[in-house]
């Protein structure tokens, strides 16, 4: 199951802060947006991690140093909306379904095809 967080770094960017919202899959690759700066884009860690400390870690370093692939704000957005859908229950789903959202469409389809809804 995808996890997405969000987390305050604390640098001063901004009177807030600095917001970083990050969707991660458990693949190695963690899709990132720093909305205080208006950043976004994907890193790839060596290996598997499984907790959100480590990755938040690891996102920040790598962000940090450069190594990341340019990620367009709409397709992290995008990213972020089927994340939110695929942690939906399925009576949830559903009503979007029925109010002919296209990506809840695809998702409650993508549960049938998997036998997960």
């Amino acid at each position: 199951m995808t996890k997405q967080f969000t987390f305050n770094t604390q640098r001063q960017y901004s009177s807030e802060g600095q917001i970083i919202k990050v969707i991660y899959d458990g693949d190695r690759t963690a899709h990132f947006m720093d909305t205080t700066r208006g950043l976004t884009g994907t890193v790839n860690f060596p290996h598997n991690i499984d907790q959100t400390a480590i990755v938040k870690s690891q996102v920040m370093t790598l962000y940090d140093l450069g190594l990341y692939e340019w990620l367009s704000e709409k397709d992290f957005k995008k990213k972020w909306v089927v994340s939110d859908l695929q942690a939906l229950p399925s009576s949830s789903l559903k009503s979007l379904c029925s109010k002919n959202d296209a990506l809840a469409i695809a998702e409650y389809e993508r549960r049938l095809k998997h036998g997960l809804s």
